[in-house]
């Protein structure tokens, strides 16, 4: 017999061992992988959701640069600058608040009776809303109009809905790219348009000056340009945009669902 001084396992060093096991799934010889042709962009609707988010956004940038001064002028802080800030955060995030609350279920609701409604329902809001914010001499009137601006425009949520309905795998990241040309562009008319159309019997006293209502109303031009805007973009979808919703309950028929279920 042979002596041995210590186990056999520790005098050779230990190997790990890479067991491969078969696979069905996994070919034995690499396949090339296939080239999925990608579907291009579907301009004829995809423009369109361009126009509608750069109105969207237009109705928000445009009030950033004139809102500080019409809190001071509507004399909702007595005179206390402090306070400006304050009121001025409350307009700002009192439509988000409103958007919050309600977008999922304007969301839901166009799976059923489609996105085209309720797209123009927001337009709509858009429009009559900043209309109303150019009108109002008070605080409230400037709260309610942004609360039901914010309440009816489910924009954010039935762009997304819209641009899925309309893309594949291949071609939605693009998209998503080139909706950020909206946002720019309204980043950079916006604030031009609501800082330079503010109070025009000032800045242009030559073409605006004997006009009563705009002194009465110093910040109604500025609003005015997301209502032309909104409006131009309801005309557009009420006449070019294609429903994209294929199976749609009427309206009248889901209320009753909805009145017989509650």
């Amino acid at each position: 017999m042979y002596n041995v001084p210590y186990p056999l396992s520790e005098s050779f060093p230990r190997t790990t061992m890479i067991m491969h096991q078969d696979d069905e799934e996994i070919p034995l010889l690499q396949q090339p992988e296939r080239l999925v042709a990608k579907t291009p962009l579907p301009w004829d609707q995809f423009w369109i959701i361009l126009l509608l988010q750069f109105s969207d956004y237009l109705a928000i940038d445009t009030l950033a640069p004139f809102t500080p001064q019409l809190i001071r002028d509507i004399g909702v802080t007595h005179g206390d600058e402090t306070r400006v800030g304050y009121y001025v955060g409350i307009l700002r995030s009192s439509s988000y608040v409103a958007q919050t609350l309600t977008i999922l279920y304007w969301c839901q609701l166009s799976d059923c009776i489609g996105r085209k409604p309720l797209i123009l329902m927001a337009l709509f809001a858009i429009a009559s809303t900043m209309l109303s914010f150019g009108l109002s001499r008070s605080f409230l009137g400037l709260l309610v109009s942004r609360i039901i601006c914010g309440a009816f425009d489910a924009h954010n949520g039935l762009i997304k809905n819209l641009l899925m309905d309309i893309t594949d795998a291949t071609n939605l990241p693009k998209a998503y790219a080139y909706l950020q040309i909206s946002f720019m562009l309204s980043a950079i008319i916006g604030p031009i348009a609501g800082g330079s159309l503010s109070q025009p019997t000032d800045r242009f006293p030559e073409t605006f000056g004997h006009s009563e209502l705009l002194k009465t109303y110093p910040y109604l031009l500025s609003c005015a340009v997301p209502v032309v805007c909104a409006s131009i973009a309801l005309l557009v979808t009420y006449f070019c945009l294609k429903e994209s919703v294929s199976t749609r309950t009427p309206l009248l028929d889901l209320i009753n669902f909805l009145h017989s279920h509650m």
